[in-house]
């Protein structure tokens, strides 16, 4: 079977890491962590308990770019990306390598995610779906700074096996997360537009917003998750709310906003 690496960018990861570096360790042949000028322990655990190989790298805000130097610091034929923040079970990693053992012509498979909030998991609202993981490192690469996405083309195909998600275990940091990130996507949109419609933004901050938790709560069945299910969707519709309300304030500054 062709040899697999697992990539993992990291920020300050020391109390997540040993969980995301165990599972995924009997799977592949090398890992490899991309690390963002972390000041706690992360770096250290990865490389002396798991003999990662580890490079420290300024982000920049350019998560494509971090994880394309990860693979390109591995001479495996396969990458399977992951945060620190994620698990892979021990039924999963069966099924990865049965896969890989027999692939021909595929470029890349998916996994189901399984997305959990507060230890919970969420099996709707969208949030446990499939997604890109493992790739051929000589033909994909990961595009789009923010909210990074695999260019995936050419043969594909799907693993029946999940990744755990533990993306948030108190809601200080999801929102502090949001707001971040809505920063960061409200500089990039300001950075390609001339100007910014206020018209646009009202949509995007009201309408839009009720279509998606109508979309996510109802037609995608958030409903079912109970009360973690409604913080989930509400907490999907905050992200861009606080983006668009970023473009906004930016617009005002730099005097771009048109009606």
């Amino acid at each position: 079977m062709d040899k697999i690496a697992a990539v993992i960018i990291t920020k300050n990861e020391a109390t997540r890491i040993r969980k995301a570096l165990t599972s995924v360790r009997p799977l592949v042949d090398e890992i490899i962590v991309v690390d963002d000028m972390s000041t706690d322990d992360t770096c250290k655990i990865a490389a002396e308990e798991f003999g990662a190989k580890v490079y420290r790298r300024d982000l920049n805000g350019d998560f494509a770019a971090q994880r394309n130097f990860g693979a390109d610091q591995s001479g495996c034929e396969w990458i399977m990306w992951m945060d620190a923040d994620e698990e892979l079970p021990v039924e999963t990693v069966s099924k990865i390598r049965q896969a890989l053992a027999v692939s021909k012509d595929e470029v890349g498979f998916q996994l189901r995610r399984l997305n959990h909030l507060l230890g919970q998991p969420i099996r709707h609202a969208g949030a446990y779906e499939y997604v890109w993981r493992i790739y051929r490192s000589d033909k994909v690469r990961f595009q789009k700074p923010i909210h990074e996405c695999l260019g995936i083309q050419g043969v594909t195909g799907r693993i029946d096996a999940d990744i755990l998600h533990y993306p948030f275990e108190a809601m200080t940091p999801m929102l502090m997360k949001a707001v971040t990130y809505g920063e960061q996507e409200a500089e990039l949109y300001c950075q390609q537009h001339a100007t910014v419609s206020e018209k646009e933004i009202r949509y995007r901050l009201m309408w839009k917003s009720v279509k998606l938790f109508w979309k996510m709560y109802f037609k995608k069945q958030g409903f079912k998750d109970g009360m973690p299910g409604l913080v989930w969707c509400i907490c999907n519709i905050i992200g861009p709310q606080i983006k668009w309300i970023k473009i906004w304030e930016k617009a005002k500054i730099k005097r771009t906003l048109v009606p």
